[in-house]
């Protein structure tokens, strides 16, 4: 019969081939079905889309096909599959499973290789993204594709479809189901694998693999899908990172794979670690790994391990039978491996035996550790030996370095979270062991002490005991601490802790809640105790320099993870307010309460000599909500060093002051009215006193409004205002006027001023400037001639420094009302200085010129004719002197001409009539005129003039250092008091002294009286009174003697 026309190929499969390949959908026959008997013969052209064959899709299909007695024949079979094309042979024999004869043969061309592999070996899908191209030829019994028999040669080409990328060759062949693998060299992206050797017919396999990749994981993943396509579902990834090489053999089965051999590994990663670099040698499977030697090794820190662990999920397939040896090794690697909830950081050497299960481990461990953290409490120097038994943990014996002391315990936990064990401390360091309760409050304290703790940690039973012989808070001492902590099991903690120094008496008892919300009731006793240096922890504001002492009592009660839902009292009988050299205290008990965070303060009246002050108002301690604080009263300005401590202040004020605004952001509002107040700035020496009017004030500025007083007896008036921050001055702008201040500045200099000055600057520079009238003005310091003339070379003085002290800039001018008045000189000038540098080191500059007057020089006095006073050095006060003066000796007017500095001056002496130098020395030196006049300039007679003039000047010397010219001048309110050395008197070869005394009476009027030593000379008493500058009258008596008379007439020529 010819047949033509459309066919059910499942209906064909099932009723007529009876194949066993599966065959399925609609196809066209066009071919010829004969019948012989009982044979029945079908042959002809199938084609068709839409088909399938072993449940594999087969978009297009054609080839003839040939069924008989002798069983299916299918030849030229072009057909579209798995993503490419494939010309095949098949033959299925006729009869029962096990009848010999399918074959497959022909080639594939770009086919895909996952949906092949689950068409010949009916794998699953592993997403490979391959294509194959190549010969194939398998025959098989009907029924054992297992005991396959053939050859296949594929190239394997990328498919990019989104699965893992695979490309390589493909070389097997197979006998009655004993598999070749003569060579598969497979890669991937990340890596290259060869595999060669044989799988039996029950899929046990013994392949030589060497393999390398970049990417562990995703090798992994990849041999884990691998797992499950070809049959166990539960298998799972290792879970390994990093990359590496293997060389070894596959195992097993392909189902359940054995991989035996050598990794070496980089950057390998396991259960979240990082273990750093590996060598492996040992026997892995998908249940269990056995290391017969893993070696890790990181940066400073070696891991050694053998032995066998399951890799299944914790509480189910997780055995151990581990021994490690650690060097320096990181213990949060180990406790994150093992799944322990344990917070501890440190490199740890030692060895571990783990047995048992990670879910429920058993084992011993002796370790060390140079340094760590357990929750976060730094250690050193710790030593641990641990037994692991089931449920029970059992620390045998441990001990550490905490804070500088020690640590020693031993105890047990169980799973239930039970505790047994003891614990003691020796000079441990709190401070390094506890972050500071709050910013600028540091710990600081060495504990030694004991606990014993049995039971879980919210129920617990304990006894403990600390010591502290002194504890800081900040650099505040607070003295020898003991404290005491019960439980009994309830849950709560009772505590009895003292505290003493010379600040403080703390006694604290109550009961602490010993789980969360920590529920406390506590009662806190404090005698003349410093609050101050705690309060700043709220409070950073609070001035420095301001004291708070308290003795009273606190009652607190809530929970204590829960500030703002404690509630609390407090009592103080005594408060004291400690400004420096000017305590305050209250007057009334204190009682302030605490509610939702908010510090309630009743009433607080503070009061001393001077002040009388009244608080009250609210504070939210812990939010930023409104803050309420009034206070009025009468205040001493005593306070004002709480500012800064270069201001004192005294005298009454009224304080009107209200704070607003938050903790964070205070805003004050207030007004200081000043009645009869003084204020010093330290380092000057003069102050403000009777100051009056009114200070206006804020969180940041204080005007100055309407502010008079009086410097040194005159008046003075104030405007401008002041800056300041965190209790501290930070700025000022004032500009004070003045008339008829008198000033004792600098020193030596006594004036009397007016002044039109600013005085401006901030915390670190400070500046006066201005100008200033002046008056009059004296200049007494004394200034002593001989020394300087004597002096032996010196080196130069230091410059003022500039570190301390206000710094200057005024203007002086004196027209005419500048006069010094001291044993160098009597004289009247004007002058137009400028007063630079600072106020602990000033510098005059400018130029004075001398009117009139006179200089003492030698118990002489020389009326002034000429001089300047210049000062030109910018380091010191160091005047720079050009006088010139002129006196009468005898007959002779005797001009001296004085130029130099204080620290070096020079003096050049003629005369009229005219003398050589070494006749008016010899004036000087207490000569007679006959004397003078018969002089020559021979050698003799000039070395004995030297030495009368050397002799002279160091009587002079002595009698300065010995302090006799002062010291008479002080008791007997003589001008010159003095022992001079006569070479010249009587035959010039016996030496003798005489002693002069004498008292400027008047500016004109002298008196001078003589004695010689030896008592064989005459006694001189004269009295010279100056008509004018060139006419005097000298009236003389002498001993043995009489009196003389002489009128003196200078004539110039």
């Amino acid at each position: 019969f010819n047949l033509k026309g459309s066919v059910d190929l499942a209906i064909l499969e099932r009723h007529v081939m009876r194949s066993g390949l599966g065959f399925d959908g609609v196809g066209r026959w066009d071919g010829v079905l004969s019948v012989d008997g009982s044979r029945l013969r079908i042959e002809g052209r199938m084609e068709g889309t839409d088909g399938a064959v072993m449940a594999l899709p087969v978009p297009r299909f054609e080839g003839r096909v040939t069924y008989d007695g002798n069983g299916l024949k299918v030849r030229d079979l072009d057909l579209e599959s798995l993503g490419g094309r494939a010309r095949l042979d098949i033959d299925v024999p006729p009869g029962p499973s096990g009848t010999p004869g399918v074959r497959v043969a022909g080639a594939l061309e770009e086919a895909d290789v996952e949906g092949l592999l689950r068409l010949v070996f009916r794998m699953g899908a592993p997403g490979i993204g391959a294509a194959a191209t190549g010969p194939l030829d398998v025959h098989w019994p009907k029924g054992r594709a297992r005991l396959v028999t053939g050859r296949v040669g594929l190239d394997l080409a990328v498919r990019p479809d989104g699965r893992t990328p695979l490309s390589g060759r493909v070389d097997w062949t197979a006998v009655d189901g004993l598999q070749t693998v003569e060579r598969v060299d497979l890669r991937t992206p990340d890596g290259r694998a060869l595999l060669q050797g044989t799988v039996l017919p029950d899929d046990r396999t013994d392949l030589a693999v060497d393999a390398e990749t970049a990417d562990i994981t995703a090798l992994d993943d990849l041999l884990t899908r691998l797992r499950r396509a070809l049959g166990n579902p539960e298998a799972q990834k290792a879970g390994f990172s990093g990359g590496g090489t293997f060389g070894g053999r596959w195992r097993g089965s392909l189902h359940v794979p054995v991989f035996e051999g050598r990794v070496s590994g980089r950057d390998i990663g396991y259960r979240g670690v990082q273990w750093g670099a590996a060598d492996w040698v040992g026997t892995a499977d998908p249940e269990a790994v056995e290391s017969r030697s893993l070696v890790l090794r990181r940066p400073g820190a070696e891991l050694w391990l053998d032995g066998r662990n399951e890799i299944g999920w914790f509480g189910d397939k997780d055995a151990l039978d581990l021994r490690l040896r650690l060097t320096s090794w990181p213990s949060a690697d180990l406790v994150k491996a093992m799944g322990w909830d344990l917070r501890v950081s440190a490199p740890i050497s030692g060895e571990v035996t783990l047995l048992g299960r990670r879910s429920g481990p058993r084992g011993s461990a002796r370790l060390t550790a140079a340094a760590g953290r357990y929750y976060g409490v730094p250690f050193e120097d710790a030593s641990l030996a641990l037994r692991w038994d089931g449920r029970v943990a059992e620390a045998t014996s441990g001990r550490a370095r905490l804070g500088g002391g020690t640590l020693t315990l031993r105890g047990s936990l169980d799973d239930d979270g039970v505790y047994d064990g003891t614990a003691e401390v020796q000079g441990v360091d709190v401070g390094a062991l506890l972050p500071p309760p709050a910013s600028g409050m540091a710990l600081a304290a060495h504990v030694s002490g004991s606990l014993t703790l049995q039971g879980t940690l919210t129920r617990p039973r304990l006894e403990a005991r600390l010591l502290s012989p002194r504890l800081f808070v900040a650099d505040e001492g607070l003295g020898a601490v003991e404290a005491r902590f019960t439980g009994k099991g309830d849950g709560r903690v009772s505590i009895d802790a003292r505290c003493r120094s010379a600040r403080l008496d703390l006694a604290l008892t109550g009961a602490v809640g010993s789980s969360s919300p920590y529920e406390a009731t506590l009662r806190l006793q404090a005698r003349d105790t410093s609050l101050d240096p705690y309060l700043r922890a709220f409070f950073p504001a609070l001035p420095g320099a301001l004291g708070l002492v308290a003795t009273g009592e606190l009652a607190l009660r809530g929970p204590l993870v829960s500030p703002r839902a404690l509630s609390a009292e407090a009592t103080f009988s005594d408060l004291q307010v400690l400004v420096p050299e000017y305590p305050l205290r209250n007057r009334e008990p204190l009682r302030a309460t605490l509610e939702d965070g908010k510090l309630q303060v009743a009433a607080l009246h503070v009061a001393t000599e001077g002040t009388d002050l009244a608080v009250e108002g609210h504070v939210d301690l812990l939010g930023e909500t409104d803050l309420a604080v009034n206070a009025r009263g009468a205040a001493d300005l005593r306070a004002l060093s709480v500012i800064s401590p270069r201001l004192r202040g005294r005298g009454a004020a009224r304080l009107a002051l209200a704070v607003s605004g938050t903790r964070a952001a205070p805003r004050l509002d207030g007004t200081l009215d000043l009645d009869g107040a003084g204020v010093r700035v330290r380092g000057f020496p003069h102050g403000i006193e009777e100051v009056r009017g009114r200070v206006r004030f804020d969180e940041k500025t204080a005007e100055l409004v309407g502010i008079t007083g009086t410097v040194g007896g005159g008046s003075v008036e104030i405007e401008g205002q002041a800056s300041y921050a965190g209790g501290r001055l930070t700025s000022f702008d004032l500009r004070p006027t003045g008339r008829g201040l008198g000033l004792r500045y600098p020193e030596g200099l006594r004036s009397q001023v007016d002044v039109d000055l600013h005085l401006f600057g901030d915390a670190k520079e400070q500046w006066i400037t201005g100008s200033i009238d002046v008056r009059q003005a004296l200049w007494t310091r004394r200034y002593d001639l001989a020394s300087e003339l004597l002096a032996a070379s010196r080196p130069p003085a230091e410059p003022a420094t500039l570190e301390e002290g206000t710094r200057l800039d005024l203007a002086l001018r004196a027209p005419g009302t500048l006069r010094i008045d001291n044993n160098l000189a009597t004289l009247q000038a004007r002058a137009e200085l400028h007063l630079q540098g600072r106020t602990t080191a000033p510098v005059i500059l400018g130029r004075a010129e001398v009117d009139r007057g006179r200089v003492y020089f030698q118990g002489r006095t020389y009326v002034i004719r000429q001089g300047t006073i210049d000062f030109v050095n910018p380091q010191k006060v160091d005047p720079s002197f050009d006088i010139e003066a002129e006196t009468r000796i005898q007959s002779y007017r005797v001009t001296l001409r004085v130029s130099g500095t204080l620290e070096r001056v020079t003096p050049t002496l003629t005369s009229d009539p005219p003398l050589s130098p070494v006749q008016i020395l010899s004036l000087l030196a207490g000569g007679d005129e006959s004397m003078v006049a018969s002089l020559t300039q021979a050698q003799a007679g000039q070395d004995r003039l030297a030495a009368a003039g050397a002799a002279t000047l160091a009587a002079g010397k002595i009698s300065e250092e010995v302090g006799l010219e002062r010291g008479a001048e002080k008791l007997f309110g003589l001008n010159r008091f003095s022992i001079d050395p006569s070479l010249l008197r009587g035959a010039g070869t016996t030496p003798t002294a005489r002693i002069t005394l004498g008292k400027r009476i008047t500016p004109d009027l002298n008196v001078l009286y003589s004695q010689d030593l030896r008592g064989s000379e005459q006694r001189v008493l004269s009295l010279e009174y100056t008509l004018s500058d060139r006419l005097s009258v000298l009236f003389t008596r002498e001993d043995p003697g009489g009196f003389g008379f002489d009128l003196r007439l200078r004539q110039s020529r």
